[in-house]
């Protein structure tokens, strides 16, 4: 067996103990009751139960930090390697779905329609992992952005690795996924016709969206990979596909994703007057947004430019960061393939 495959295994088993342990805290919770569900609400909440949610939303996020501590113990366990992390993106949104109608039971309900959210949601986050797997080569090996952290900064390597690497991308996964635990919980059937009709409608054309953003992602991704295979593009910049519209097409898809997974859930919040519960469910799709443009990319480009000279030239082509648009043609360029080996850093 190679070592990937052995550090493939560990690494299932690692999160197999974590998620478990995270069951074994919310799931007694729920089932003894001693978690409000709204049918005796305590006098500081609002009558009609609307801060209700707040709560349940608190519990499912204690259960997402212990399986982040748990995979972060176990990180400083592998040397120091906080690659450990890295399929915890997909991994927890997926396992977030069944966390929320849990929580929300007995008012969840399951509709038909949800599955045009869910299919595409479940798809992109199974096929993120699988990418993940794909590139990823074994436990001794760490990734350069935590390579270049532990060597500026040893002492403060494992307060980064937990608060930043670890505790900002589950904070935003979490609250990326909330506008997914109000669609679990039914229009009352007192609402009025075009109220349940409009909620019809956002989850069509949020469904829709986040299918693009999966698709799109998985484009970005598999022309990434085909470059790759080719020999004759060693050490060349990928200018092909999706890529030649902008720089990093792949976090483009991601943002459609947590974009549309909030269009789907905005009847549920024009219904519900939970403020707490509105605030997060925008937050998270703005905050993720602004991640990609303000951590990703900068942390990437800074280093592509330090190690690639010629990135700055491509950068003068491909003008756009994330969102497609057209590319600068000037006179005369240079090859903005020349010298460089941007796929390595994808």
């Amino acid at each position: 067996m190679s070592n990937k495959a052995k550090s493939l295994i560990k690494i299932t088993l690692i999160y197999l103990l974590a998620f478990g342990a995270a069951a074994a805290f919310l799931v007694p919770l729920q089932l003894f009751g001693l978690i409000p569900d709204g049918s005796d609400s305590p006098r500081f909440l609002l009558d009609d139960g609307s801060y209700m949610a707040d709560q349940r939303l608190l519990f499912v996020f204690l259960a997402d930090f212990i399986a982040m501590v748990i995979i972060w113990l176990f990180s400083l366990h592998y040397k120091k390697n906080i690659c450990l992390y890295d399929p915890y993106w997909g991994v927890s949104a997926l396992l977030l779905i069944p966390a929320f109608y849990f929580i929300n039971y007995p008012e969840a309900q399951f509709e038909f329609m949800h599955l045009i959210v869910l299919i595409p949601l479940c798809f992109w986050a199974i096929r993120r992992t699988v990418h993940w797997a794909g590139g990823f080569q074994h436990l001794d090996w760490n990734d350069w952005r935590y390579y270049k952290t532990r060597k500026r900064h040893p002492k403060l390597y494992h307060l980064f690795s937990f608060l930043w690497v670890m505790l900002v991308p589950t904070v935003l996964v979490y609250a990326g996924m909330i506008p997914f635990s109000q669609m679990t919980l039914p229009l009352d059937a007192s609402e009025q016709q075009a109220t349940h009709l409009l909620k019809a409608w956002m989850i069509i054309i949020g469904g829709v969206i986040i299918a693009v953003g999966a698709i799109y992602q998985w484009l970005a991704d598999r022309d990434m990979a085909r470059f790759r295979e080719k020999i004759q593009n060693r050490n060349k910049n990928i200018d092909v596909g999706l890529w030649r519209h902008s720089r990093h097409p792949n976090y483009f898809g991601e943002i459609l994703i947590w974009a549309g997974l909030f269009i789907a859930s905005i009847p549920m919040f024009i219904v519900r007057n939970g403020v707490p519960v509105q605030a997060a469910a925008a937050v998270g799709a703005i905050m993720i947004t602004l991640y990609f443009f303000w951590q990703s990319v900068p942390m990437m480009e800074k280093h592509l430019e330090e190690n690639r000279p010629q990135y700055k030239q491509y950068k003068s082509v491909v003008i756009s960061p994330i969102i497609p648009f057209k590319r600068k043609k000037t006179i005369g360029e240079a090859d903005p393939n020349a010298n460089m080996d941007f796929n390595k850093f994808h």
